[in-house]
């Protein structure tokens, strides 16, 4: 997928900062300080889009009232200079998954003498710990911090930015880390953002959209990808489970024959059954358990409470039932478990982005439980949430668990335990990640309108008496999701998705990349894709050219630059190439689309094909420009597989499609090397009504906001990027960062330090074409630099190239 597709708003960086950071689970009023800069007149603080307090002078501090109900929230300050201007805002999401420990940094102006910049720190750590260790840098040099570390002093920046960063270091190997550029012309930040919910898909249809509100949201990519599980044992259920468990490691053997004594003969003898407990972990999943035992730490007058959680494992560290069976070797301790508190820790920690997910609770004889929150509560937490529940029993379910809880499935023999583990693999076998762009709380995204999904948490049991737990909702009841709730988690998968050999239904399991479609994506017979019949076919050289476009200025910009890529293309990375290729252009995305799905499927996200010969994609809704650098991707890919002969590691195949992609052209089609394009779009805002002024917004779109994204955002480490086979290099769930990663790294290589390492580079990319290894350690060898100094002078390449952008 190209990096065309990037972009977002750019807004002033560092003006306000929360002092208050809240990582855990909050409810009722919380306290909210700001770090607020001295051209700051006016503070607006909004909850969930409605204003719950105004500031206007020190000290920058109020409450905001969340309610009793545990739910998903987002904390905005905005704020506004004199002049009712507005010069910047902080975020952060409440009740949501988060880092272990943050870090945030404003920025101050101080006109000395001498001009000066000040920057104030707050953070918050792991249980509110305070950090070991701060430290500061900018443009690496090193920085002094006060004797708090709370605040540090900068000379006053001329001409290009810098790059502050600022890092804390908490116990147990915990490290915040903030990263800002000051002075010149890059105080401001770019954001990238997709939010994804557990869904499950109705028929065979591709779903196209979610729903906020009356407004539907377009589905970026549907895909399956890893699950996560995370299980709170009761203490009260723990010698059940070591029962169970057990009975797992012990072979049982039946005899057959009637009437056999010790004398029999041993061929008299025979072992009719031999067999153990099947209470496997999901396919896919990564199990971790929380502890229903808090350890509770005073700082101030605020108190942390935090639940032990086991490290992350899956189906090699031992079956589901073997792993539920450690926690069992656990003393049950002397103080009061706090159940409900734990499960919504657990969900938590299974929402993490881009992850099926669910919270399975194991219950015992006993439903002692001291939680802060009761179970009615924490259910409909985890439906806002969007992670289902699934509740096993150890013992007979009495009616007081029956209320709190809802369904629960009593596990009290080994064929029970292994009928609901298969239920527990089917629920999270039918779960699907839908994507949609922006940010967005979890709860106030539903099904969309064409009925071909539901979401994940849409089968939770009803309440007592019989009411659908999304009834008592902050957010109305939509028509036709009410229908949705209180069939049982348990039931067997539909038949439609049961079957995952079948025909893809947009997951991109089923493709190689999101924008192109591989092999593995072909109709079950292994056809190689076909052009459209009846599609006249003409000489694009050194290409042909299938098309329905009429337009010929488009056609002839897209003739010069197809004319002159492969010579682009064997220039800039050392590889002669032989084009030769069809170009399948559509006018239209809806023939596009329908299209590619006779070629095997896709998720929403692709946006071109290349595989076998043929390069497709569709010009509708892009400006000329764009459509030229997605057919500069797609080609590339092309002359790629022609100059290697073979598939390539995603890092290198993307890398390699996107360089120059992401280039500017000149008047002849060429694509000029280590340019990047840029789009900036200025419109007009409301205006104020106090002044009647407009203001505006300036949007940066294309690579260069590519490029601003990477930096400012979190980027995968090259051990990551170099490693990641196809199908999780092409997740989703990072996927614009990853993409992006390539392309840059494949231009570091080309370019850092007038271009040291282009020549070893090509070297590796002749020695790939004629059949060598194309993995990290062959890379690593043909450049001679060992992959963490090579990690670190990209990423100063990735900062100076963004501080030098005008």
């Amino acid at each position: 997928m190209p990096l065309s597709g990037l972009d977002g708003a750019f807004h002033t960086e560092g003006v306000i900062a929360f002092a208050t950071l809240w990582l855990g689970l909050v409810t009722s009023a919380v306290p909210v300080e700001l770090l607020v800069g001295d051209n700051v007149a006016r503070v607006e603080l909004r909850l969930d889009g409605e204003i719950c307090a105004t500031l206007s002078q020190p000290p920058w501090a109020a409450s905001c009232e969340l309610g009793s109900e545990l739910a998903p929230h987002e904390l905005v300050a905005v704020a506004f200079d004199a002049k009712e201007a507005r010069v910047g805002e902080a975020r952060q999401w409440l009740n949501l998954p988060r880092e272990a420990a943050e870090l945030e940094v404003a920025v101050t102006r101080d006109g000395g003498p001498p001009p000066r910049l000040v920057a104030r720190l707050a953070w918050a750590g792991p249980g509110g710990a305070t950090p070991t260790a701060v430290s500061a840098t900018l443009d690496g040099a090193p920085v002094a911090l006060s004797a708090d570390s709370t605040s540090l002093s900068l000379p006053a920046v001329a001409g290009a930015a810098k790059l502050l960063r600022v890092e804390a270091d908490f116990a147990g190997g915990v490290r915040a880390v903030r990263e800002m550029a000051v002075g010149g012309e890059l105080a401001e930040e770019i954001t990238q953002e997709l939010t994804g919910v557990p869904v499950e898909v109705v028929g065979r249809e591709a779903p196209k959209s979610l729903r906020e509100d009356e407004r539907e949201l377009p589905l970026v990519a549907l895909e399956k990808g890893e699950a996560d599980l995370v299980a709170v044992l009761d203490p009260a259920a723990l010698h059940a489970i070591g029962e169970r468990a057990a009975e797992g490691r012990q072979q049982r053997v039946v005899r057959g024959g009637i009437g056999l004594g010790p004398s029999a003969s041993p061929g008299a003898r025979s072992i009719a059954a031999e067999s153990r407990l099947r209470v496997p972990l999901p396919e896919g999943a990564w199990l971790r358990l929380v502890w229903p035992v808090a350890e509770s730490h005073q700082q101030g007058q605020l108190r942390y409470d935090l639940f032990p959680t086991s490290p992350e494992r899956t189906a090699v560290d031992g079956s589901l039932l073997e792993q539920l069976g450690r926690a069992a070797m656990l003393p049950p301790g002397s103080v009061a478990p706090r159940i409900a508190d734990a499960v919504a820790l657990a969900a938590l920690t299974a929402a993490q982005p881009g992850r099926r997910r669910a919270v399975l609770l194991v219950l015992g004889a006993s439903s002692a439980d001291a939680s802060a929150y009761d179970a009615a509560r924490v259910r409909r937490f985890l439906d806002r949430l969007r992670v289902p529940l699934v509740v096993w029993s150890t013992a007979p379910v009495s009616p007081a668990v029956a209320a709190a809880w809802g369904d629960v499935e009593t596990v009290t023999s080994g064929p029970r335990l292994e009928t609901a583990a298969k239920r527990l693999d089917a629920l999270l076998a039918r779960q699907r990640i839908a994507w949609v762009e922006g940010r967005h709380l979890p709860q106030r995204l539903l099904a969309g309108s064409d009925g071909r999904l539901r979401l994940a948490t849409a089968d939770q049991p009803l309440a007592a008496g019989g009411t659908s737990e999304s009834a008592t909702l902050d957010e109305p009841t939509k028509a036709g999701d009410a229908a949705l709730h209180g069939e049982s988690n348990s039931a067997a998968p539909p038949a439609e998705l049961a079957d995952e050999s079948g025909p893809p239904h947009g997951e991109l399991e089923n493709a190689a990349a999101p924008g192109d479609l591989d092999a593995a994506a072909r109709p079950a017979g292994g056809a190689l894709p076909a052009l459209p019949p009846g599609l006249p076919v003409s000489p694009l050289p050194p290409f042909s050219l299938a098309t329905d476009v009429r337009d010929a200025r488009l056609l002839a910009t897209l003739g010069a630059v197809a004319s002159a890529l492969p010579a682009d293309w064997s220039a800039r990375f050392g590889l002669p190439v032989t084009p030769r290729g069809t170009l399948l252009l559509f006018a239209h995305e809806a023939d596009f689309r329908a299209w590619l799905a006779a070629q095997g499927g896709g998720d929403q996200g692709v946006e071109g094909f290349a595989r076998h010969g043929i390069a497709a994609l569709a010009v509708e809704g892009r400006k000329s420009e764009e459509v030229s650098a997605l057919m500069v991707h797609e080609l590339s890919h092309l002359l790629a597989r022609g100059a290697t002969g073979r598939p390539l590691p995603p890092w290198l195949e993307e890398g390699l499609a996107e360089e120059l992609a992401v280039s500017r052209r000149d008047g002849d089609g060429h694509s000029v090397p280590g340019t990047l394009r840029a789009r900036a779009d200025v419109r007009g805002t409301s205006g104020l009504p106090q002044t009647g002024r407009t203001t505006y917004e300036r949007t940066i779109s294309g690579p260069v906001a590519a490029l601003l994204a990477l930096v400012r955002g979190p980027r995968p480490p090259l051990a990551e990027l170099l490693a990641r086979p196809p199908a999780a290099f092409n997740a989703a769930s990072g996927r614009p960062e990853r993409y992006a990663a390539a392309a840059f790294f494949l231009r570091f290589l080309l370019d850092d330090d007038g271009g040291r390492l282009r020549q070893p580079f090509q070297g590796f990319l002749a020695a790939v074409a004629a059949g060598g290894p194309a993995d990290a350690a062959a890379l690593g060898t043909a450049l001679a630099v060992p992959l963490p100094a090579l990690q670190e002078r990209f990423d100063g390449w990735l900062r100076r190239t963004a501080l030098t952008l005008r």
